[in-house]
């Protein structure tokens, strides 16, 4: 599947504004946001390539109210549940310098993933993954090899993307799913991605 475009990658990663989503989640959504706005085409694609893997590896990208992030995390979240069980990784993207990535030590689907503190997300001046980042990307992808043919197609590069099906079908993956405290059953939050999730694009 190939990658969204700005706008839909930007939807993706959508947040309302309403209190579980507070100020400190919503300024890391905001320095992310502005990153992607500014990102070259081939930055964005490659972090894509990567994201991808991590939400069909059954991670959750979601922020916090941590004013340290400076981006998002992903790990295994429970869509209802207040914290992650496992922080896998940060992605970083502070004002005016660099995106970086931390991995933290986990085991993923029986294999164990090694740290990275402060690595830089991508080459810079280039278009492509950092050596670490592409060594994250490249376990996730083995983890996956195998997983049935709907995996093997969401992974292919070469099929189009299909917006409203990527997010109907991994909203439970997205920020929209992870405000602080969890989704609870017919809080606004809940209601907005219901509506985020079922809206034609």
């Amino acid at each position: 599947m190939r990658p969204p475009t700005l706008t839909e990658f930007l939807d993706l990663f959508a947040l309302p504004t309403t209190n579980g989503f507070p100020d400190d989640l919503q300024r890391n959504h905001s320095l992310f946001a502005s990153w992607l706005t500014r990102a070259t085409g081939g930055e964005r694609d490659a972090l894509w390539g990567l994201l991808k893997r991590c939400m069909l590896s059954g991670l959750s990208a979601y922020f916090t109210a941590t004013v340290s992030d400076d981006g998002f995390r992903v790990g295994r979240r429970a869509v209802q549940a207040p914290d992650a069980d496992t922080v896998v990784a940060i992605f970083r993207f502070p004002e005016g310098n660099e995106p970086l990535l931390d991995i933290n030590p986990r085991t993923i689907l029986k294999s164990r993933i090694p740290a990275q503190v402060r690595q830089n997300l991508f080459v810079v001046n280039q278009q492509i993954l950092s050596t670490a980042a592409q060594q994250f990307a490249n376990e996730l992808s083995r983890l996956l090899a195998g997983q049935g043919p709907i995996i093997g197609d969401l992974l292919n590069d070469a099929p189009p993307y299909v917006h409203s099906a990527w997010r109907g079908r991994m909203a439970h993956r997205l920020p929209c799913s992870h405000p602080l405290g969890g989704l609870s059953p017919n809080s606004a939050e809940a209601k907005w991605r219901d509506d985020w999730k079922s809206a034609s694009r």
